[in-house]
């Protein structure tokens, strides 16, 4: 469940970058210290306002944070409008740990 979890987080901020960041550019970078995994996911886009998208309620957003939350991980958003949005988390490996993993060489 938990890291269905983290690829449905990965591919719900992705697909937000596809619908509505008209990036020319995005980065992803993955990297842990043994306790957390952390995963920063930048784009080069036209960014959002981020005090409207709170208020809206966007379900894209919703349901990134219902995920993170649930894997007791931590989410930072960052905005600029104009020159695009970075999502930062942070989740505890113990909980990204299952019965089945998978490696790719």
């Amino acid at each position: 469940k938990a890291q269905l979890d983290l690829y449905r987080i990965v591919q719900e901020v992705l697909n937000n970058v596809v619908k509505h960041a008209q990036a020319s550019e995005v980065q992803m970078q993955a990297h842990h210290d043994g306790r957390q995994l952390v995963l920063r996911i930048a784009d080069k886009g036209v960014g959002f306002d981020t005090d409207q998208q709170m208020e809206s309620g966007g379900f894209g957003l919703t349901s990134i944070r219902q995920r993170v939350k649930s894997l007791h991980g931590s989410l930072r958003l960052t905005n600029t409008p104009g020159h695009g949005t970075t999502v930062e988390l942070s989740l505890p490996l113990s909980r990204l740990k299952g019965s089945s993993s998978h490696r790719v060489d």
